[in-house]
């Protein structure tokens, strides 16, 4: 039976493997996701460049059949560079690609601290939503945030992305598990403050940033 969502996992490297070939992975944490859940399917690739990243997004895209597409972009990142590859690059790869793409997660320490950055990524296409990081995060924490926000689009309705207001309630519905004054990093501050969020209802909209959700009912947080 055919899955309703594909998550589309490209993965940088995060390490050299102390034994044998085994490297710290996404993959793993991800399947679970998709045991839980049979509406999910999970594809994975790994790149170590621009070129090697856009050929694995392409042979996914054209492997998936699902009407829903999730992707997920995991990598060590510094200032506006996911290691060797430029955000706008980044960005300008997945703008060429989104047709139906419904949200992008950046996994990557700082890479989202600008948060026009990652406006201009949704802008114009019908990415409804996007993700990513303003400070340091760790490889655990970040794990975490991650996998709250797959399992929450996992158990949603489709019609959670029809407008603002129904993105806004999706998202504090998702992370009210966490904390969100969690230290994410000591030099920068609370969860709350390094996690952005980027919404969009439809493809000719403005995006905007969704402040982290305060409320715990069913209400759009003020």
């Amino acid at each position: 039976m055919l899955a309703d969502i594909a998550l589309l996992v490209l993965e940088n490297p995060w390490d050299t493997p102390q034994r044998g070939t085994r490297r710290l992975s996404v993959l793993p944490f991800f399947e679970g996701l998709e045991r839980i859940h049979g509406n999910m399917a999970v594809y994975h690739s790994t790149f170590h460049s621009l070129d090697g990243l856009r050929e694995a997004l392409d042979y996914d895209l054209r492997l998936t059949r699902e009407p829903r597409q999730v992707l997920y972009v995991g990598s060590h990142g510094q200032g506006r560079m996911l290691k060797n590859i430029r955000f706008a690059d980044l960005r300008k790869t997945v703008r060429e690609r989104a047709d139906r793409l419904e949200g992008v997660i950046i996994s990557s320490c700082e890479i989202c601290r600008n948060c026009e950055d990652l406006m201009d990524l949704v802008r114009g296409t019908g990415i409804r939503w996007a993700v990513g990081y303003k400070c340091p995060v760790s490889w655990f924490d970040s794990m975490l945030i991650e996998l709250a926000l797959l399992n929450a689009l996992a158990e949603a309705p489709v019609s959670y992305k029809g407008n603002l207001d129904s993105l806004e309630v999706f998202f504090q519905e998702a992370l009210q598990i966490l904390n969100r004054d969690y230290v994410l990093d000591p030099a920068k501050g609370r969860l709350a403050d390094n996690v952005t969020i980027v919404i969009s209802s439809r493809s000719n909209a403005q995006p905007r940033v969704l402040a982290w959700p305060t409320a715990a009912s069913g209400e759009p947080a003020e």
